[in-house]
């Protein structure tokens, strides 16, 4: 973890919720779904916008940089022009991800939320992995 993390952390009083082991683990699960994804880095104003990731960094790369991940869990095709979208809803296979991977995660609405880091104010609505 380089000095700029650290110091944006220890200032803003974040509480860890994901480890590099963990993040690892649910990209090696995740990545062969290559869902849509939106990322919030902790020195970032503003999230990414939903798009494809590169799963290999999130194994090999520098995770202590993300404050969370949100995941689109339908996925849509692009078919041409003239025909609308291929969706497919990953939802269940995400679930089972987040159970087997023992990925902490809350709803908002139909997105997944995974997060790297809570602050002292946020209560985040985690849902169990049990059932």
């Amino acid at each position: 973890m380089d000095a700029t993390v650290l110091k944006i952390i220890n200032e803003r009083s974040l509480a860890s919720v994901m480890s590099r082991t963990k993040w690892k683990r649910f990209a090696d699960a995740v990545a062969s779904l290559s869902p849509d994804v939106s990322v919030k880095f902790l020195d970032d104003e503003m999230p990414t916008g939903f798009s494809r990731l590169d799963w290999e960094w999130v194994r090999f790369g520098e995770t202590s940089h993300i404050e969370w991940m949100e995941i689109d869990p339908i996925k849509r095709i692009y078919q041409g022009k003239l025909i609308a979208n291929k969706e497919i809803d990953l939802s269940s296979d995400l679930a089972i991800i987040f159970k087997t991977s023992n990925t902490p995660f809350s709803r908002e609405k139909e997105i997944f939320k995974i997060w790297g880091y809570i602050t002292p104010n946020s209560s985040p609505n985690f849902e169990s992995h049990t059932g």
